[in-house]
């Protein structure tokens, strides 16, 4: 037996804690944890303070601008001492970094390198989120060791690395060539990387886009809008079925290339022209039967009935018994817009708010909806609605206006920070995006045509136990990561729901590309390697979106001290503790709250005390109310 001892120091070099590894020859290695208290080691952590290894070091290097190294074991961390880099990690191994861990380190500068497995893909995904927001660092960087070794073996690592001839001049060369994640304004990026390993039929459609940031936007649109096609297959979680329905919203400014969203409604136009030549069949029949009614004056018990209209999309202004009716007689259900705002007849209460409705729909949960005026009653044990949204900051403010009705934490969202680059709009140019939108358009229509044949809800798309394993890890260290917040919390809570969905859609596209016959001869669909590496990338990115974006939203319903109106608590919320004049004109004319008005609630002594000219605080009564 080998015995490892790896202390744990706090910021003036006292022991905390030590990490104590017994490995041996022909068994697995034994990890258990001691922490010092009253001068002697104790198993267990107790209450102990958690730090990061070589603590001390790591302040030093930061003060004086030095570059650290965040690796995903001590073994490496010595590794990288003895080559003369500064180098840290956290106790316990991947998917134990927390926010703390990250604020020790804060101010400095970072290269960050995973194990060589999907555990460790998944730890730096989740180091980096938490050194951007929590370390107050202007430099995070990911350094990939296969692009140095493309032999390095599975679950290799930096200390691999040097053992099989790599160099510190090969580290520092990949950092200086590596992206700095913090230059794109603090806002998540989307993981490229997975355009590689998606089923090949939606590689090339993903392909056709010019750039990165147009795939990312034709990639995440086209999996909302496919998922709302895939019948009887689906995903068993705590006990319910569940099919690929998604909501999504994609935010970005005016300009910035959201209206690439629009192809999602070619790839599925083959299904919508079916259903609409259904319903077309179905009406003539109807006529037919009214008019040989009125010609025999037949008695109206033998009346064909008016059908109910059968389509896959529906318009986003529909109201509140449109879209009942419209879920009631399909068996999904998709909102595509461009326009985020056209929805707001929907959301608005005084046209019945369909929020109840949609938080249902997403959990095919039974819908029952009963309207005296136009004599409607509805049930429906199983509603399927997929959302597709593309707006403003602005819009998804006034859209979904707080995060406690539960709507928002069962969206994703997908930020776009960098307009595509600008091009000339008078240029004759192939149409590249739209061919290959409708070439797998076809492939869609193919596949949903296979599954209707399938008996309901009995083809299961399952993750393996290994999978299983690293999801739960992945989903319990989110936890603690979106403690301080109830509605990311939600959010997290929900995604087990969202990696079953991409799950579900992207094996069903891998399996038709192998084998078109396993969607018809198999009750049961492994979720394949390359599948899950994809799911754990995009549900990594639509977590940290999610905090990004609920930040534009107000946490507590939208009324002040007083009962003010919303626009008026909207601007309170945005406002900092203490502000000027033109920052409160500013935040109110994002709002279009005339200055003039801005004026006189700046009057308002329960909500403001001025400090001098031009200068304002928040009173400590003047708060929001829950």
């Amino acid at each position: 037996m080998n015995t490892s001892i790896y202390p744990y120091n706090d910021e003036e070099n006292k022991p905390l804690f030590r990490v104590v590894i017994d490995r041996f020859e022909d068994a697995p290695k034994r990890v258990r944890v001691e922490s010092f208290e009253n001068g002697t080691w104790t198993i267990g952590l107790n209450n102990t303070r958690r730090v990061v290894f070589r603590l001390p070091e790591c302040l030093e290097a930061i003060a004086n601008d030095t570059l650290v190294w965040v690796v995903e074991g001590e073994k490496d961390v010595l590794s990288l001492e003895q080559s003369g880099l500064v180098g840290t990690t956290n106790a316990m191994g991947a998917g134990h970094w927390t926010e703390e861990n990250s604020q020790q380190l804060s101010g400095g500068k970072f290269a960050v390198i995973g194990d060589n497995d999907d555990a460790g893909r998944l730890h730096v995904q989740q180091v980096v989120a938490s050194l951007i927001e929590h370390a107050d660092t202007t430099d995070v960087r990911v350094i990939d060791l296969l692009q140095l070794d493309l032999d390095l073996p599975p679950k290799g690592d930096v200390s691999t690395f040097f053992e099989r001839g790599g160099t510190v001049e090969m580290l520092l060369e990949a950092y200086d060539h590596a992206e700095n994640l913090c230059t794109t304004h603090g806002k998540p990026v989307f993981p490229t990387h997975v355009f590689d390993l998606l089923p090949h039929s939606l590689r090339a459609l993903i392909a056709s886009a010019q750039n990165d940031t147009d795939r990312a936007t034709l990639l995440t649109s086209t999996l909302v809008a496919i998922g709302s096609c895939f019948p009887n297959v689906g995903m068993e979680i705590d006990g319910t079925f569940y099919c690929p329905d998604l909501f999504l919203f994609i935010v970005g400014r005016a300009g910035t290339g959201k209206g690439i969203a629009k192809y999602a409604d070619v790839v599925v136009a083959l299904i919508q022209a079916s259903r609409h030549a259904t319903y077309q069949a179905e009406l003539e029949k109807h006529k037919l039967s009214v008019s040989e009614s009125t010609n025999s004056k037949k008695h109206s018990a033998d009346l064909i009935p008016l059908p109910d209209r059968k389509t896959l999309i529906i318009p986003g202004d529909s109201t509140l018994p449109i879209l009942a009716s419209a879920l009631a007689a399909n068996e999904s259900i998709l909102i595509s817009e461009t326009e985020a705002d056209t929805l707001d007849a929907l959301l608005r209460s005084e046209y019945g708010d369909a929020s109840p409705l949609l938080r249902s729909a997403w959990q095919h949960e039974s819908l029952k909806h009963a309207r005296k005026r136009e004599n409607l009653f509805i049930v429906h044990d199983r509603p399927r609605l997929s959302l597709l949204l593309c707006g403003t900051p602005f819009q998804v403010r006034t859209l979904l206006k707080t995060t406690e009705n539960g709507l928002v934490s069962r969206f994703l969202f997908h930020e776009i920070v960098s307009p595509s680059p600008f091009r000339d709009l008078f240029e004759k140019q192939a149409k590249p995006i739209y061919g290959a939108a409708q070439h797998f358009s076809r492939t869609v229509k193919a596949i949903h045509d296979a599954l209707k044949i399938v008996d309901k809800d009995s083809l299961l798309v399952k993750f393996t136990g290994e999978q299983r394993k690293i999801l739960f890890d992945y989903l319990q260290t989110n936890e603690l990561l979106t403690e301080d917040s109830e509605a990311l919390q939600a959010a997290n809570r929900r995604m087990s729901i969202v990696l079953g969905r991409l799950a579900t859609i992207l094996s069903v596209l891998d399996a038709w590309d192998c084998n078109a016959s396993l969607l018809t001869s198999h009750a049961t669909i492994s979720v394949p390697d390359n599948v899950f590496r994809v799911v754990l990338a995009l549900s990594r990115y639509f977590n940290a979106t999610a905090r990004s974006v609920l930040k534009l939203i107000p946490s507590i319903t939208l009324e002040v001290v007083g009962g003010e109106p919303p626009r008026k608590a909207m601007w309170y919320e945005m406002l900092p503790e203490t502000f000027s004049t033109k920052q409160a004109t500013v935040a109110g004319a994002s709002l279009a709250i005339p200055v003039r008005t801005i004026m006189r609630y700046l009057k308002d002594s329960r909500l403001f005390e001025r400090l001098s000219q031009g200068q304002y605080r928040k009173c400590i009564y003047g708060t929001m109310t829950q």
